[in-house]
C-alpha cells in the first residue's frame, strides 16, 4: 500500500504510452452534460472529461492525505465491510454500484475501475468506508471532495465516502446501493465541477461535503408542527416526540439506532390543534415526562412517562384506575395552579395559555 495519496500537479503528470489510456478510456468520447441531483455544473463544456478515470477504492488504504479547504494526514480508510445479514455481499453491492455510476456518468467520457490504476497514469481515487472521525473538528459529513474542480483541471484529485456511517442506516442490499452510489455520485461531481445548487452552509469544508440526504421518520403526523428530541425509554439515545396540528396527535418514536426510528407510537389525539411538544422529568422520577400546548384548546397538558414501568407507549394514568387520563395545566395571570407537585384537578375554565409554548413548554410522552 501507498503510505500517502495526494492530488497531482501539471507538472508532476508523466507521459504515458497511448496503449495504456487505450486500454482504459478506448472509444469512450464525451457526448454532453449531465443532471447530479442537488449540483450545478459551473462550466458546462464537456472537453474536459474524455478518458478521466476515477478509482473506486474499496479495498482500504492506510496513510492517506486530504489535500482540500483543509489539510488532514494519516487517515486509515479500512475496506469496505458489510455486517449482520448482509456480511458476504460486499461484491454485489460493489458491482452494482459501478453499474449505476456506468449509467450515470454516461456521456461525459469518465472511466470507472475498481482495479488501481497502471503506474503512469493519472487519475481520482473516491475512497469508500470507515467514517468521518478524522474530520469531527469540521463537522459531520457522508462525503468530502478534496475541491470543486472547475474544468477538471486535476484528474488526480480524490474524495472520501464514509461507508461506514452509511451502510449503518440499512438492512438491504438495494437501499444500501442506491444510498452509496447517491453519495459517491455527490463527490464524483465535486471532482468534475459540480457545485451545490442551494447551499445555507458555512462550515470550511461544507462547498465540498455530502452532509446527508433527508431520512424520513414517518408521514402520519398530519401537519407536522414541532418536534423535540430526547431519550424517553432510558436506553442512552435520543428518541423523537412530534406534535402535529391537524389531526390533534402527540406521538414518538423509538430511535432503533443506526438512523432508524420505530412506527409512530400515539401518546394522545386530544390535543385540539397540537402546536408544541417537549420533554423533561416533572415527576421528579429521573425519566422524561412530555409536554404539549394545543392552540385550538388552549390547554396546556402533561404526560408521564410509564415506559419504565413496563408500558408500551407513554401515557399517563395519574388515577391508577387503569384509565388513560389527561391532566392539564393553565398558566393563568403569570401562575400555575397549586398543587403542581401532586394529582391535578381539572381545567380551569376562562384562562388562556399565555407565554411562548416553544421557550420549553411543549413536548409530550
Amino acid at each position: 500500500m501507498d503510505n500517502t495519496i495526494s492530488p497531482c500537479l501539471e507538472s508532476e503528470r508523466p507521459e504515458v504510452d497511448p496503449a495504456i489510456l487505450d486500454e482504459y478510456a478506448a472509444k469512450v468520447q464525451p457526448s454532453g452534460t449531465i443532471e447530479l441531483p442537488g449540483l450545478c455544473l459551473v462550466d458546462p463544456s464537456v472537453d474536459y472529461y474524455g478518458g478521466q478515470i476515477i478509482y473506486l477504492d474499496f479495498d482500504g488504504e492506510e496513510g492517506v492525505s486530504y489535500n482540500g479547504p483543509v489539510t488532514v494526514d494519516g487517515i486509515d480508510v479500512p475496506a469496505l465491510s458489510l455486517p449482520g445479514d448482509l456480511a458476504g455481499q460486499e461484491e454485489v453491492v460493489i458491482t452494482r454500484i459501478v453499474d449505476e455510476l456506468k449509467h450515470t456518468f454516461a456521456g461525459l467520457g469518465v472511466v470507472f475501475t475498481t482495479e488501481k490504476p497502471v503506474s503512469g497514469l493519472t487519475y481520482s481515487t473516491i475512497f469508500v468506508g470507515g467514517d468521518d472521525s478524522a474530520f469531527a473538528e469540521y463537522g459531520s459529513f457522508l462525503g468530502l471532495a478534496e475541491q470543486i474542480d472547475v474544468g477538471n483541471q486535476d484528474p488526480c484529485d480524490d474524495a472520501f465516502v464514509f461507508g461506514d456511517i452509511i451502510i449503518a442506516r440499512h438492512s438491504n442490499v438495494e437501499t444500501l446501493t442506491t444510498d452509496l452510489a447517491s453519495i459517491i455520485t455527490h463527490e464524483i461531481g465535486h471532482l468534475l465541477g459540480y457545485e451545490h445548487a442551494h447551499s445555507d452552509s458555512n462550515g470550511i469544508l461544507d462547498r465540498v461535503a455530502a452532509i446527508g440526504s433527508q431520512q424520513v421518520i414517518n408521514i402520519q403526523a398530519d401537519g407536522a408542527y414541532s418536534v423535540y428530541a430526547c431519550d424517553l425509554d432510558g436506553d442512552g439515545d435520543n428518541d423523537v416526540l412530534s406534535a402535529s396540528l391537524s389531526d390533534d396527535k402527540i406521538a414518538w418514536y423509538e430511535n432503533l439506532g443506526g438512523g432508524s426510528f420505530s412506527a409512530q407510537q400515539v401518546i394522545s389525539t386530544q390535543a385540539n390543534g397540537a402546536h408544541w411538544v417537549y420533554a423533561c422529568d416533572l415527576d421528579g422520577d429521573g425519566d422524561n415526562d412530555v409536554l404539549s400546548a394545543s392552540i385550538l384548546d388552549d390547554k396546556i397538558a402533561w404526560y408521564e412517562n410509564l415506559i419504565s414501568a413496563g408500558v408500551g407507549s407513554p401515557e399517563i394514568d395519574v388515577e391508577r384506575n387503569g384509565t388513560d387520563d389527561v391532566h392539564t395545566l393553565v398558566w393563568c395571570s403569570g401562575s400555575w395552579p397549586e398543587h403542581f407537585a401532586g394529582v391535578y384537578g381539572p381545567q380551569r375554565r376562562g384562562c388562556r395559555p399565555r407565554g411562548n409554548p416553544g421557550s420549553g413548554i411543549g413536548q409530550s410522552v
